[in-house]
């Protein structure tokens, strides 16, 4: 006797072949370097201010934002200024102080270092 397939079974026919999706896994560990432009009002005052992110980093970040031990927005300025290169920290630290600036690099920065998902978190 057969069990009954479950209709809402999905297939892996359309994936990766296994080991060149490992491959691909791989690549995207490690630490990655991002480099973000500052544009004010449109003037750009920095052409790209440089970050370098671990894994640990950015799970620090994520584990301090939703612990409800400091704020969100403390655990984002303290996250960013972790990252940053040494030679952009001061002028990050000034920038930082504009309203609107701690969002829009947090932004910037997320978008570089996650990569996209796709379809596949529907």
């Amino acid at each position: 006797m057969t069990k009954p397939q479950n209709s809402r079974q999905e297939t892996n026919a359309d994936a990766l072949p296994e080991n060149e999706a490992l491959s691909l896994l791989k690549s995207l560990q490690g630490s990655t370097d991002v480099v973000v432009p500052l544009v004010i009002n449109g003037k750009k005052l920095h052409s790209g201010i440089q970050f370098s992110i671990s894994l640990n980093e950015y799970n620090a970040f994520l584990n301090a934002s939703q612990s409800g031990k400091i704020s969100p927005t403390a655990a984002a300025k303290n996250y960013l200024m972790g990252v940053v290169c040494k030679e952009h920290h001061d002028f990050l630290a000034e920038a930082l102080k504009v309203k609107g600036v701690l969002n829009q690099m947090m932004i910037a920065v997320t978008d570089k270092v996650e990569p996209d998902f796709g379809q596949s978190l529907d």
